[in-house]
């Protein structure tokens, strides 16, 4: 225990006499320093690398080794070039320790300053050593996290073009980690344009990363190589339209068959370029051409969301969203999805049941409450066309809760949008039918709507209070205009559905649906 007051100077700056003089015995103090490392204390804090305890030292010492042990490697595979070993796992391990080291900011910043980026660049293009590449390459991923060494790494034409050659590589670990660095110099929109611009010169890369989407059994590598190609994607919009083709879509389902149908975070860049897919021309001509298999995977998808008692929107949000935005376009194009119509709108309503509160209640009362005052509101009318301006008016929210919120807001318009097209899509076949009949002198078409076991779902299945939510949501449309409501009382009566008539009719009427008795019904 030290017995010095609070004042003096701290033990370890004294030597043993110091305290034999005034009384202390060794056993009531703490152990000072060796007499060796006090002296050279200076000596050792200077080979830190900044305010770690890495050594510069050891570093260039490894990098030092690695280019001696790079061009041993070079002479060995000119003598025989059958003949190809990595290093010994000693210094593997150490190469390991050195990949660990560079996450830290100031140890990247460190090897970019004794041109790292340049020696890890001759290794990768001179290595046969497979671990030696992946190492290196891990590495060059790591200082790539770095905004400046990113932005010096875009200047380095031959680290570029490395780059793009390492994906005809066969090595899966390396495969990984080129991925993930592309990924990483892709997040940095700064440094996205010239990485976009080098692809371009190199259309052999979508076919490189097709064949690993197709032929890969490696879930790291299928989830590595999808982020990059959304982000790729995501970033340049001709980039997306020259790679939006059939090929493309075929190798992300084949990937998938690995990945499974199930939620996953490994899941939602998949969703994402199908969803980016849907937003152009030439991209929905790509869906189409595989309309039948991409329905069943979307399908079984939300199938397996909706297999929860509640659906939970903060996980499942994005990937809801982009789901249902790709089946939009897809509908109702295929046999496929008349024959899973019932299904269909039975998640799509499952999903509003919990999404509807939140954006009528949730939404409204915060914002109303923080901008207008007390004021009470149970529509979506007022907070439909929320947006950053007057998100940023919501005081009572963090910045995770305002992300889920956008979330919702966008889940709930693509689905909003969804329903009004489905509507509207049942009143055309209806109006088409009528015709029909009418032009073949009133003999009856006996050809089964594809809508019809939806209308049956809701006739016979589906809670009064699912369908209040879903025409709620419809009133609340921008396209209104057309009246929708009217309109699903029209295709309720053309199919006799006594039900779904009353249901239209009370909403109409203003009557709301007290959950809390089944046989209640009360003015809204």
């Amino acid at each position: 225990m030290n017995n010095h007051s609070d004042d003096s100077e701290e033990p370890f700056t004294y030597g043993d006499d110091y305290y034999e003089e005034n009384g202390v015995q060794a056993n009531d103090r703490n152990p000072s320093p060796p007499h060796e490392l006090q002296q050279n204390l200076e000596a050792v804090l200077g080979d830190s690398i900044g305010q770690t305890a890495f050594s510069k030292h050891w570093v260039l010492t490894t990098l030092m080794r690695l280019m001696d042990e790079v061009k041993l490697d070079v002479k060995t595979v000119e003598n025989d070039e059958d003949q190809v070993e990595d290093v010994d796992e000693d210094f593997q391990n150490e190469l390991c320790q050195l990949w660990d080291m560079s996450m830290n900011n100031e140890v990247a910043k460190y090897l970019e300053e004794f041109k790292a980026v340049d020696i890890l660049s001759d290794v990768i293009s001179k290595s046969k050593a497979p671990r030696v590449t992946e190492i290196c390459v891990g590495i060059l991923g790591n200082m790539a996290c770095d905004a400046y060494i990113c932005a010096s790494m875009m200047l380095n034409e031959k680290l570029v073009d490395m780059m793009l050659m390492l994906l005809k590589g066969s090595d899966t670990p390396t495969l990984v980690e080129t991925t993930r660095l592309l990924h990483t110099c892709f997040s940095n929109k700064q440094t996205s344009k010239p990485w976009n611009e080098a692809i371009k010169g190199y259309p052999e890369v979508q076919i490189d990363l097709q064949f690993i989407l197709q032929s890969s059994t490696n879930s790291d590598l299928l989830k590595s190589t999808t982020e990059f190609v959304g982000i790729l994607l995501d970033s340049d919009d001709e980039l997306c339209l020259n790679w939006a083709d059939e090929a493309l879509v075929i190798s992300l389902l084949e990937a998938i068959k690995q990945v499974g149908y199930n939620h996953s975070d490994a899941l939602e860049p998949y969703l994402h370029i199908f969803q980016l897919f849907s937003t152009s021309e030439t991209g929905v001509e790509a869906l189409m051409k595989c309309t039948d298999d991409l329905l069943e995977f979307l399908l079984k998808y939300l199938y397996g969301v909706c297999e929860d008692e509640i659906v939970g929107l903060d996980e499942h949000g994005n990937c809801l969203a982009s789901a249902i935005s790709t089946i939009s376009v897809l509908f109702p194009s295929s046999s496929f999805t008349a024959k899973n119509m019932a299904e269909l709108m039975r998640c799509l309503l499952k999903i509003l049941d919990p999404l509807y509160p939140l954006i009528s209640s949730k939404m409204s009362d915060n914002i109303q409450n923080d901008v207008n005052g007390k004021k009470e509101t149970n529509t979506v009318t007022e907070t439909q066309n929320l947006n950053e301006n007057n998100l940023d008016s919501v005081k009572n929210l963090d910045n995770n809760n305002l992300t889920v919120l956008q979330e919702n807001q966008i889940l709930y318009s693509v689905l909003q949008r969804y329903l009004c097209d489905i509507v509207l899509s049942f009143y055309s076949e209806i109006t088409k039918v009528t015709e029909e009949v009418e032009s073949n002198e009133g003999s009856e078409i006996t050809a089964e709507p594809y809508y019809l076991n939806a209308l049956q779902y809701l006739e016979s299945s589906c809670s009064r209070e699912r369908i209040y939510k879903m025409f709620h949501t419809l009133n609340d449309s921008e396209n209104n205009d057309d009246e929708l409501i009217p309109i699903f009382d029209k295709i309720s009566k053309s199919h006799s559905l006594q039900r779904l008539q009353r249901i239209v009719s009370d909403f109409k009427d203003g009557k709301a649906y007290d959950r809390s008795n089944s046989n209640q019904e009360t003015r809204a």
